[in-house]
């Protein structure tokens, strides 16, 4: 009899960890989460005060704070053990998907901002998962100044999971949706839980609750509790989270505690042109000013740098 190998369990995709993370803008920290680690394929709520660091924090991952001029950050975002290079262009970021604050579509219809053709297996396959027939499938030919702001979100997030990503980021989804539209849309993104990572940010309590795996509290910079969603509402860990579910704005004081030393100023950002073409020269002159942040290295970004982490 032919014996079958024993078949060894996947390993589970969608582990996003965050290292010794610092971030922040001109000499202001913004955040500093020493370690962290977001449920693989589970709903996580980042909730917490206002400025507290959360959209900082969804930007950063999605590789966006270099298009912030003044922001700086040092230390690792892991996506399944492997380093995310957050800005350096090369493609790790598409494997992330990010819905800022407020998005919203303008103009053509749900098909052309869909990106896709309507026999597309994975259009599909999606609005199966997510039960969309009626709000999404029938509607392909709408114009998206006919569909409501909560429909806006869904053809952008199916737009996102078109590219199959591991992590969803989602920065209050649900901000200016009309309450009529909360109960389906939550229905819609519960749906995800169990087959990607996702991140969402919300200042509700009750979509939290009704949303999440899991509650993340971020205040003053710091991380505060990371615990079951069930489990955080009945009995916080800390007294920042009960003070959060009291008054929802909780701030740690002082901002470390056990007296750790303040961290080092960002590295100055020393700058350097690139040559010029020489006259007459058919060559390009590329006049952008950049250099490195990484802590590690001090050199300036030159046409050889083996250091450039796409700043500019």
């Amino acid at each position: 009899m032919r014996r079958i190998p024993p078949t060894r369990e996947p390993p589970e995709r969608g582990r996003l960890e965050i290292r010794d993370l610092r971030i922040g803008y001109g000499d202001e920290e913004i955040l500093h989460l020493p370690e962290l680690a977001f449920p693989p394929r589970r709903i996580t709520a980042l909730v917490g005060p206002v400025a507290a660091g959360k959209s900082t924090l969804l930007r950063h991952i999605a590789g966006l704070s270099h298009l912030t001029p003044s922001c700086w950050h040092c230390g690792e975002v892991l996506l399944d053990g492997a380093r995310i290079a957050t800005g350096s262009g090369d493609g790790t970021e598409d494997l992330v998907a990010f819905l800022p604050q407020k998005s919203r579509l303008y103009e053509g219809t749900v098909l052309e901002n869909l990106g896709t053709t309507r026999d597309d297996p994975r259009l599909a396959w999606w609005i199966g998962l997510l039960g969309l027939h009626d709000r999404i499938q029938s509607k392909l030919d709408w114009e998206v100044g006919m569909l409501s702001l909560a429909g806006h979100r869904i053809v952008l997030l199916l737009r996102m999971l078109l590219g199959h990503p591991r992590v969803l980021l989602l920065d209050e989804p649900l901000t200016d949706v009309a309450i009529s539209d909360e109960p389906w849309v939550i229905e819609t993104l519960r749906r995800l839980s169990g087959r990607m990572t996702v991140v969402v940010i919300t200042h509700n309590k009750a979509q939290a609750r009704e949303l999440s795996d899991h509650v993340a509290l971020v205040s003053g910079g710091i991380l505060a509790e990371l615990t079951g969603t069930g489990e955080f509402f009945r009995s916080p860990r800390t007294e920042l989270g009960r003070g959060w579910l009291e008054s929802g704005s909780a701030w740690p004081a002082p901002k470390w505690d056990d007296e750790a030393p303040s961290p080092a100023p960002p590295r100055r950002r020393t700058r350097r042109r690139w040559p010029r073409a020489a006259s007459g020269s058919t060559g390009s002159s590329r006049g952008a000013w950049a250099a490195c942040t990484s802590p590690a290295c001090s050199a300036t970004w030159t046409a050889t740098s083996p250091c450039w982490n796409g700043w500019a």
